[in-house]
């Protein structure tokens, strides 16, 4: 028997297209399966997103990590818990560095929030948290006028 938190441990973005690859049919977990190349972009932004961590912790700020096209939030917030146990550690600060944010539009914030209570709690680290009602609830596609 595993909980939730173990499994999302073991099944990250950076691993799930390992899993959905053996998939017969390709359903909604294999859509929204970053692909290999995907994997490589979101690493280089985890190499960023650290450096930027880095920086505010050094500087004694917080990094405040603001929510993107729901398509791309699971790996954002991801990156994000990441983040937090490493920078949020109780053990090497007393105040959070890494602030994730929850857009409580989402039916699904009440769940999220409560199970990243106890992955922080588990984890030993501080949890941060930014709510916003949210303002993207459709993605509108921009076309560039042609000049």
């Amino acid at each position: 028997m595993i909980d939730y938190i173990s499994f999302s441990e073991i099944i990250t973005p950076y691993t799930l297209y390992i899993f959905t690859l053996k998939c017969k049919d390709i359903g909604p977990l294999a859509l929204a399966t970053p692909s290999e190349e995907e994997v490589v972009l979101m690493k280089k932004m985890s190499e960023r997103l650290h450096t930027l961590a880095d920086e505010a912790a050094s500087c004694g700020t917080k990094l405040l990590v603001d929510p993107e096209h729901l398509k791309y939030q699971p790996a954002i917030h991801n990156l994000v818990l990441e983040l937090q146990m490493k920078y949020n550690s109780k053990d090497k600060t007393e105040r959070p560095v890494i602030f994730n944010t929850y857009q409580c539009y989402l039916k699904d914030t009440t769940d999220r929030l409560v199970t990243d209570l106890k992955r922080a709690e588990r984890h030993n680290f501080h949890f941060a948290a930014k709510l916003v009602r949210g303002t993207y609830m459709v993605h509108v596609k921009v076309s560039k006028p042609n000049t």
